[in-house]
């Protein structure tokens, strides 16, 4: 029994450094018949981190039967039922998540996520909201907030104060420029605005989705040197694509 103690502590330390197939080995070696509410729980984990989701889903439903989730399989769970869009099943798991208290900040960013990914944005800018006095400066809990505002369709000067927060605090993400961006124009806000959008590498963006966002807050400045640039470098990625064919 000891030796699986062992084990099962090492593979607990393996998960906890995101070493999921060394921590599945080690699980392995266990006794099969070693099958404890623990055990079957740290597989799911396993799972999940190297992207199973099937086998992760399977684990942490069978774990469940035999002990009360962890927080963290909570979560991975509710995920996984996201991703195979069993979404009635995930919105009681994160209902139940957002009504706990003192969650550790990742979780709270997860379940933020999950909660707008569902739609409920009244319950996600109330726990947004209620999780900012104590991760004051935690950049994806703003976000999501100013998110839900704009989905209930909140002043453009409401949303404005999030989206600043978000932005001052991860001032390198281009999606949360754009939306501050964005909120400014809404407010008139023009020269700031422009400022805002004008610190954005256009050339180095990749997708096709993030520059037409972009060329499309140069055009309602009524830029049309942004729109030139972000209109090149569409044509460039075409070219791109059309020539590894």
């Amino acid at each position: 029994m000891e030796n699986k103690e062992i084990r099962l502590s090492r593979a607990a330390e393996l998960i906890s450094n995101e070493q999921f197939t060394e921590a599945l080995c080690e699980l392995r070696e266990l006794d099969p018949n070693w099958d404890n509410g623990p055990v079957v729980e740290m597989r799911g984990l396993a799972y999940f981190g190297i992207a199973d989701y099937e086998q992760a889903t399977t684990a942490l439903e069978t774990a469940s039967l035999l002990i009360p989730l962890g927080i963290e399989a909570q979560c991975r769970l509710a995920d996984c039922y996201m991703r195979s869009r069993r979404r009635e099943v995930a919105s009681v798991i994160y209902v139940h998540l957002a009504c706990l208290e003192a969650l550790p900040e990742v979780v709270t960013e997860e379940v933020a996520g999950g909660l707008s990914r569902l739609g409920k944005n009244k319950m996600s800018l109330q726990f947004c909201r209620a999780q900012l006095k104590r991760f004051k400066v935690n950049h994806k809990l703003s976000s999501f907030a100013a998110e839900s505002m704009r989905r209930m369709d909140y002043p453009d000067e409401e949303i404005l104060v999030f989206a600043y927060q978000a932005y001052q605090l991860y001032p390198s993400n281009v999606s949360y420029r754009i939306v501050f961006a964005t909120h400014l124009v809404r407010c008139n806000r023009l020269g700031h605005a422009s400022k805002v959008l004008r610190e954005i590498d256009v050339d180095a963006l990749r997708t096709v989705a993030m520059l037409q966002r972009v060329c499309a807050v140069f055009h309602s400045l009524n830029d049309p040197e942004g729109v030139r640039c972000c209109q090149a470098r569409l044509t460039q990625i075409g070219y791109e694509v059309s020539t590894t064919y």
